[in-house]
């Protein structure tokens, strides 16, 4: 089936993909629902390399067609902004950052958008894809949880991560909510 020299690694990494979204309970494996237009998936494939350039990581993503969804059946046109830090704001962080000597991190979160929670006025099916446990009978996957490529997956884990933030104290600093800071005493982050 793989012909690739590098196959048997983007097959685990595959299975790392799909075991994640298992154990994160993003999807209930369930007969297929009259009337239902289950989403087809894809898995998409890229390279992280180190900075002396070395392939450090095959990345895979389980991503559902979101590009095929239905507006006002599978989302809702008004629940699918979300802002994005723009780059005025970066440069203003970053020369914030040179001119008060601050430390500067970043992070990733694995499989963010699966922290996102679906609207529950709307289900989405989608069809299982290999390496997932199937059985017997006309079934599909009932999505539980924001997963990647769905149109509304970005504003869900939006949605997440400012309740998140406003639960630990942290205050919004700007109109789109893309930079928040928590000060204590006179430690600022």
């Amino acid at each position: 089936m793989y012909k690739r020299q590098d196959a048997a690694a983007w097959k685990e990494g595959e299975l790392k993909e799909v075991q994640g979204l298992i154990n994160r309970g993003c999807f209930t494996i369930v007969d297929r629902p009259a009337n239902c237009k289950p989403l087809p998936t894809t898995m998409v494939y890229k390279y992280k390399y180190s900075k002396d350039n070395d392939v450090t990581v095959r990345k895979c993503r389980l991503c559902v067609r979101g590009d095929l969804q239905r507006e006002g059946v599978d989302y809702f046109k008004y629940k699918t902004y979300s802002a994005v830090l723009n780059a005025r704001e970066n440069r203003v962080l970053c020369s914030l950052a040179a001119s008060m000597g601050w430390s500067v991190h970043q992070t990733e979160i694995t499989q963010a958008f699966t922290y996102g929670e679906l609207d529950p006025d709307v289900e989405i099916y989608c069809y299982i894809p290999d390496g997932f446990p199937v059985t017997s009978g006309d079934k599909v996957l009932k999505l539980e949880r924001s997963v990647y490529g769905l149109k509304q997956a970005p504003a869900a884990f939006k949605d997440k991560l400012t309740s998140f933030l406003k639960s630990k104290n942290f205050t919004v600093v700007n109109d789109s909510g893309t930079v928040w800071m928590l000060s204590q005493g006179s430690s600022l982050l």
